[in-house]
C-alpha cells in the first residue's frame, strides 16, 4: 500500500435521515474496528451503527436491539457491555467488535440493511454521526493489537495476517472510499453523506495505522579477524662450554 498520511484529516458525516455506507461483500469476518462520533441528537428512534443481516441474522447493532453474533465489544480498548449505551455520545471513540463465529456480508454502516444501490431511497434506522477508519478482521485481536488499533500504541507493529480489509476514509471527496490492502473493493457512500475535517483528537492518534510484521533485523557485522600472535622471543644462546682445568706442573 502507499505510504500513510502523517496525520488524519477527514471523516464522513451522516445526517441520520437517509445517509449510509455500504461495504463490499467480505468473507470470513471475525471482527471489525472503527472510529465513530455518535450524535446525541438522533432523528430516527432506532438508529443502527451497522447491520449485516443478509449475511447473518444476528449481525446488527442498534439503539433498540443488538444481535447475538457479537462475542465482545471494546470502546477505546476497554471491554464494555455489548449495548448501545456503552458507546458515548458526541465524542470520538474507537469501537471494536468481535464475533462468536465467522460470517460473510456486505455490511451496512449507519443504517439498517437496504437494497443497496438498487433502492438507496429505502433507508430505515439511519444513524447521525461520523465515521473514520474502518478495519475488517479475520481473527480476534490480542490485547496488544487492540491497543495499536485503538490508537494507544500506533507506533507499534502487529501481525498483518489478521486483516481482511482497511478503509482509511481519507479521500476528502467523492462517493467511494478505497481499500488499501488490495484484498477487497471500495466502500460506497449513499444519499449525500459528506466529508468533513473532523477526526479523533486522542493524543498521538494517527490515521492509517496499517499493521505489518516488523522487518527482520539486519545481520550482525562479521567479527573482525583475530590479531596475529606476536612471534615468540628468540631463545637465549647456550652457555659457553666450561674451560678445561689447568695442566699440572711438570
Amino acid at each position: 500500500p502507499p505510504p500513510p498520511p502523517p496525520v488524519a484529516r477527514w471523516s464522513l458525516f451522516f445526517d441520520g435521515i437517509d445517509d449510509f455506507l455500504l461495504a463490499p461483500a467480505i468473507s470470513g469476518i471475525m471482527g471489525f474496528s472503527l472510529w465513530t462520533k455518535k450524535s446525541s441528537d438522533q432523528p430516527d428512534t432506532s438508529p443502527y451503527l451497522l447491520d449485516g443481516r443478509y449475511g447473518d441474522s444476528e449481525a446488527f447493532f442498534s439503539s433498540s436491539a443488538v444481535g447475538t453474533l457479537w462475542s465482545d465489544l471494546f470502546v477505546d480498548g476497554v471491554k464494555v457491555p455489548i449495548a448501545w449505551s456503552s458507546i458515548p455520545n458526541d465524542i470520538w471513540v474507537h469501537v471494536h467488535f468481535e464475533t462468536s463465529r465467522a460470517f460473510n456480508d456486505d455490511l451496512n454502516f449507519m443504517s439498517r440493511v437496504t437494497s443497496g444501490p438498487d433502492s438507496p431511497d429505502q433507508v430505515y434506522g439511519a444513524m447521525k454521526g461520523n465515521l473514520a477508519e474502518i478495519y475488517f478482521w479475520r481473527a480476534h485481536l490480542t490485547e496488544h493489537e487492540l491497543a495499536v488499533a485503538s490508537g494507544t500504541g500506533f507506533d507499534q507493529l502487529a501481525p498483518d495476517n489478521k486483516i481482511l480489509a482497511l478503509y482509511p476514509l481519507e479521500e476528502g471527496t467523492g462517493q467511494t472510499s478505497r481499500e488499501v490492502t488490495r484484498q477487497s473493493t471500495a466502500l460506497r457512500i449513499f444519499n449525500g453523506a459528506f466529508w468533513v475535517m473532523d477526526v479523533p483528537s486522542k493524543a498521538g492518534w494517527k490515521e492509517f495505522t496499517l499493521f505489518q510484521s516488523p522487518p527482520p533485523s539486519p545481520p550482525s557485522p562479521p567479527s573482525p579477524p583475530p590479531s596475529p600472535r606476536p612471534p615468540p622471543p628468540p631463545s637465549p644462546p647456550p652457555p659457553p662450554p666450561p674451560s678445561p682445568p689447568p695442566s699440572p706442573p711438570p
